[in-house]
């Protein structure tokens, strides 16, 4: 949806303005940051690149942020309707700027990246530089730049930063790699640039099983071996995902951090209401209880503490 914004905006800058042109940027721009909160720094590129590049009026600018809003006011709409709005903005919203997690140390994001980032940056630099290019051309490439710089610097307010979260760079870095290989003019010097860059790129993408495993910090990748045996559905209160990895998935509280919110504010009539609802529509046949909840659990609901008998700290499903 990025990629559509961004045609968009390309479109405007080359053919001039229209209404329906500023909503679609709008509009695709709101889709991608549903699926992508920290996305929503991208409306600052598109503003910057509306306003220095485009004939947008002011009545446009707010076409534009109509077309932010409506994804989210249909998408809030229809969670309002199924009375699931402070849900939607705790676990979908918050949760995604603030829960951190650190999957990759920097070490080891500068391992994987180095090369990609020395090709990238000759390229720009050359392209720049490089006289030939018509007026639309250079307006794209400011606008690939900024999209750039801006790009880096969503990086430090991504809570769970991952080698996926750099695809946000693909759209400029196809653009000035691009832009950069065909005004090479000697032949030779082309060819052995452009291939080395194929070959490093799918050496790094097979490096992770070959040559770089043992430099890399995975524990927080990886999971663990299961510690339990095969069950059938269970419901896990804790954070050890590796139970999950022989058994089923019991209820939607999966994820233990946006779980905890409910299981550990019991004394609320909603909470246990909540609880009750989802438990009964897809009874467990085991509860990994690590947080030692599940005691009081049965006091407030007897009618579970029936069902089960306790080993440890699992609770299995009487026959």
């Amino acid at each position: 949806f990025l990629l559509l914004a961004l045609g968009e905006l390309f479109y405007v800058i080359k053919e001039g303005n229209s209404d329906e042109n500023s909503f679609y940027i709008g509009f695709y721009l709101g889709i991608s940051i549903l699926f992508f909160t920290p996305m929503i720094a991208f409306i600052l590129v598109f503003l910057i690149g509306s306003l220095f590049y485009t004939n947008i009026y002011f009545k446009g600018y707010f076409i534009l942020a109509f077309g932010v809003l409506f994804p989210f006011f249909l998408l809030f709409t229809f969670y309002y309707w199924r009375d699931g709005l402070p849900e939607l903005l705790t676990n979908v919203f918050y949760y995604s700027l603030t829960q951190s997690t650190n999957f990759l140390l920097f070490h080891d994001i500068i391992m994987i990246v180095t090369i990609p980032i020395l090709f990238v940056s000759i390229a720009i630099l050359k392209v720049l530089n490089a006289t030939g290019f018509i007026n639309y051309q250079v307006r794209i490439q400011s606008v690939m730049l900024f999209l750039l710089m801006m790009g880096v610097l969503i990086l430090f307010f991504i809570p769970q930063l991952t080698m996926y979260h750099f695809l946000i760079f693909l759209p400029p870095i196809a653009l000035f790699l691009s832009a950069f290989f065909l005004i090479l003019t000697k032949i030779v010097l082309r060819g052995v640039l452009f291939y080395s860059f194929v070959i490093c790129m799918v050496f790094l993408g097979y490096s992770h099983n070959n040559y770089l495993t043992s430099y890399l910090t995975l524990e927080n990748i990886l999971i663990e071996n299961s510690s339990i045996d095969s069950f059938g559905k269970i419901l896990v209160l804790g954070e050890n995902k590796a139970n999950y990895q022989n058994n089923k998935v019991a209820t939607i509280y999966i994820d233990w951090n946006l779980s905890k919110r409910y299981f550990l504010d019991l004394d609320n009539y909603e909470n246990l209401s909540e609880i009750y609802t989802n438990i009964k529509n897809d009874i467990p046949d085991v509860i990994v209880d690590d947080q030692e909840i599940i005691p009081k659990l049965f006091q407030r609901i007897p009618e579970f503490e029936k069902l089960y008998q306790q080993e440890g700290n699992l609770y299995k499903l009487k026959k």
